[in-house]
């Protein structure tokens, strides 16, 4: 029985490791790169958002049922973006924001 808590507890604690280590990562993605946004507060949550409003739409165009996975990857990226913003806050408020923004992954062209 103890055997049985421990694999179930162990399984848990390695979904949350592996959760937590691929979430937040439009904070990361807004500030690196030739147009990162370095010095503006909460870059990475308004990148998580626009990804995700490009890629959930690219998904209900292309294949409907993969918004079943999208739509909750992207509201967890949105909410550890949260985080990871708060965390990176006093560096974004030292440094200057210098203009320059970043596309989303699924960006989406519509003929404009």
């Amino acid at each position: 029985m103890l055997k049985r808590v421990c694999r179930h507890f162990i399984r848990r604690l390695l979904l949350l490791f592996m959760m937590l280590s691929l979430g937040g990562c439009s904070s990361i993605l807004a500030r690196v790169g030739e147009e990162g946004t370095l010095g503006a507060p909460y870059s990475g949550v308004s990148y998580a958002v626009e990804n995700a409003e490009d890629c959930t739409m690219a998904a209900l165009l292309t294949f409907p049922p993969a918004v079943i996975v999208t739509a909750p990857v992207s509201l967890f990226d949105i909410l550890t973006s949260v985080v990871g913003d708060t965390l990176f806050l006093p560096l974004d408020l030292l440094m200057e924001d210098d203009g320059w923004g970043n596309d989303s992954l699924c960006h989406l062209d519509w003929g404009n």
